[in-house]
């Protein structure tokens, strides 16, 4: 349906249809979808957090970051600890993407999660960057600390959990319980 929408909003280029118009490119992910829109103002997490994701879809990672960050600052001015906490997962993954572990890990030390799952979708990640930067065994320690908890993390973020773990865990040598996350 996202494709259909792409579509039928295409034609429109008032202001207010713009966060549409991005949330349905994201959700397309097709890149001449995405090269068409226009750069929003980026006042608001929700905007911001969009744009990054649009931004890395297109390959332009160093400007994703900027976004995510940008986003997780005025989630912060806003005092809205959701989206400061998305914004922020988004930004250390894609710190981690293009070869800086080091300061997601960081990042990720300093986030705050608002709630259990976020903790969980939080150490794997934490997980995933400590086993690039050589920490194995810490890296173990926080997969193993997700691994009997997963079935708390909402379906849509779950797939994304569990195929992490399984890098981690393929990463670490520990086949059977990657097998078993896939």
């Amino acid at each position: 349906h996202a494709g259909a929408l792409c579509n039928v909003l295409s034609s429109f280029h008032e202001p207010a249809v713009l966060p549409w118009r991005l949330r349905a490119a994201v959700e397309v992910g097709d890149a001449k979808t995405l090269d068409a829109l226009p750069a929003p103002a980026l006042t608001d997490a929700a905007t911001a957090t969009l744009w990054a994701r649009a931004l890395y879809a297109r390959g332009k990672s160093m400007d994703a970051i900027a976004s995510a960050a940008k986003a997780r600052h005025l989630a912060d001015a806003a005092r809205n600890a959701g989206a400061a906490f998305e914004a922020g997962l988004l930004e250390a993954q894609l710190l981690g993407i293009v070869g800086n572990p080091k300061k997601a890990l960081a990042l990720l030390k300093r986030l705050r999660a608002p709630d259990g799952p976020s903790r969980l979708r939080r150490s794997v990640l934490l997980a995933r960057w400590l086993h690039a930067v050589g920490s194995h065994r810490q890296a173990l320690a926080e997969a193993d600390a997700v691994w009997p908890r997963v079935s708390e993390i909402a379906p849509r973020e779950r797939r994304e959990v569990l195929e992490r773990l399984a890098a981690v865990y393929t990463g670490l040598g520990r086949l059977r319980r990657a097998s078993e996350a896939i």
